[in-house]
């Protein structure tokens, strides 16, 4: 048998660690044998703690008077349209030259980006939508 780098070190590794560690310990947590706890003692503490500050955050939310009729604007999504118009009258037709501007500027950005990747010559090896991806991301920055 011929013994390589790598199996002398894994030798020496397993000699180390079986003389280190007293017969039948695994390295574990006494917790971590708990098999009730899935993910051990802090982690439920840590779920608990995000739990309670978002009950927290929703009841300081609801305490102030704009936010109380919140709930029944998601019953009515006509009265939710109607408030990013400031109550006048809608009109679809307003914001296409928004939605325009905002295409412009995103096509814009595709096509910057795309000249960058093909000056560091990686667009070959990428997929059609990490092309997409990076060349827009690229193109913004």
């Amino acid at each position: 048998m011929v013994r390589n780098e790598h199996s002398v070190a894994k030798e020496n590794w397993q000699r180390t660690n079986a003389r280190a560690a007293p017969a039948g310990a695994t390295g574990l947590d006494e917790r971590d044998d708990d098999a009730s706890v899935p993910f051990g003692n802090r982690s439920a503490w840590i779920v608990g703690g995000f739990l309670l500050a978002v009950v927290v955050y929703l009841v300081l939310f609801f305490l102030v008077p704009n936010h109380q009729h919140w709930p029944l604007m998601l019953l009515l999504p006509d009265e939710i349209v109607r408030s990013w118009f400031r109550g006048e009258r809608i009109s679809v037709l307003d914001r296409v030259p928004v939605l325009l501007r905002a295409g412009l500027i995103l096509t814009a950005a595709f096509l910057v980006g795309s000249l960058l990747l093909d000056a560091l010559r990686v667009r070959d090896r990428l997929t059609r939508l990490e092309r997409f991806v990076f060349a827009t991301g690229a193109g913004l920055n």
